[in-house]
C-alpha cells in the first residue's frame, strides 16, 4: 500500500524537477519543436514560421527572441502594469488604453512609439495570448522582439512564445 502512494508522488516529484532544468525540458522538445538545442548557455535556435528566433535565459526568466528589418522605427512594450507605470514614473506619455478590454487593462499595459501602431498590433486575440502567459513582458525594438515569461513547462507555452514574437516581429516589419 505504501508503494501504491509513494509511487505516484515520487513520478510527480522528479517530472517537477524534470521540467525546471532546461538541460532536459528544451532537449527534449527541440526536435518536436523542429530548433536545435545547445547546452552552454542553454540556448533553442532555428526557423519558427520563416523567422529566426531563440530561446535562452535571462534573469532566471526565459526570453524568446525574434529579430525584423531594423529600418522600422516602431518601439512597442507590453507588460504588468504595476511593473510598466513604476519603471516609467508617474507619466507614461506613450500609454495606448484599450478601455473596451477591462481584464488586460487591469492587468497590462502597452506603451507604443504610435498609438495607432499600438492598437493595430495589440489586437484581442493577442492580448488574450498575453494574459495567459505568467508574467509576461514583451519588448520590440531596435528590430528585435524579446518575450520573456515567468516559465516555460510545456511544449504549448514554447509554441505559443515563438508564434507571438515572430507574429509582433511581421507586424513590426511592415510598420
Amino acid at each position: 500500500v505504501i508503494v501504491l502512494v509513494a509511487l505516484p508522488i515520487a513520478w510527480w516529484f522528479w517530472r517537477e524537477s524534470r521540467d525546471q532544468d532546461p538541460s532536459v525540458l528544451w532537449a527534449g522538445l527541440a526536435g518536436s519543436l523542429g530548433l536545435s538545442y545547445s547546452k552552454d548557455p542553454h540556448t533553442l535556435k532555428g526557423a519558427w514560421k520563416g523567422r529566426e528566433v531563440s530561446l535562452v535565459v535571462e534573469n532566471g526568466r526565459p526570453v524568446a527572441s525574434a529579430r525584423y528589418g531594423s529600418g522600422s522605427r516602431v518601439r512597442l512594450e507590453i507588460g504588468r502594469r504595476e511593473q510598466l507605470e513604476r519603471e516609467a514614473g508617474m507619466v507614461v506619455p506613450d500609454r495606448v488604453e484599450f478601455v473596451e478590454d477591462r481584464a488586460f487593462s487591469e492587468a497590462m499595459l502597452v506603451r507604443a512609439s504610435s498609438e495607432d501602431f499600438g492598437r493595430l498590433l495589440v489586437d484581442p486575440s493577442l492580448r488574450r495570448r498575453l494574459l495567459n502567459l505568467n508574467g509576461a513582458h514583451l519588448l520590440a525594438s531596435g528590430g528585435r522582439v524579446d518575450l520573456s515569461v515567468a516559465e516555460l513547462r510545456r511544449e504549448e507555452q514554447f509554441r505559443e512564445v515563438f508564434d507571438i514574437a515572430v507574429s509582433v516581429a511581421d507586424a513590426a516589419e511592415h510598420a
